[in-house]
């Protein structure tokens, strides 16, 4: 698992959010959320920042128990993407 697959599925959990409302909100398939969630891919791009936008909205870091946002390299592990 990869430290993004365990921090998406950590935040999936504690959001009580399904696969597909993540796939949804980021605009991909709900396969590609799973593969993200096995460790199989890693969202770049475009992708990335989606999911990074979606986990810093302002009533999911309150559900997180979070006051700032989420770094790139505290979802993704490095500054690559």
């Amino acid at each position: 698992m990869t430290r993004m697959s365990a921090t998406l599925d950590d935040a999936i959990k504690t959001l009580g959010i399904k696969k597909l409302d993540l796939a949804e909100a980021v605009g991909v398939r709900p396969e590609t959320v799973s593969r993200w969630l096995a460790g199989k891919n890693d969202p770049w791009g475009a992708h990335a920042g989606r999911v990074l936008s979606f986990l810093n909205r302002p009533e999911n870091l309150r559900k997180l128990g979070r006051r700032k946002p989420l770094s790139f390299e505290e979802v993704f592990g490095s500054k690559a993407a």
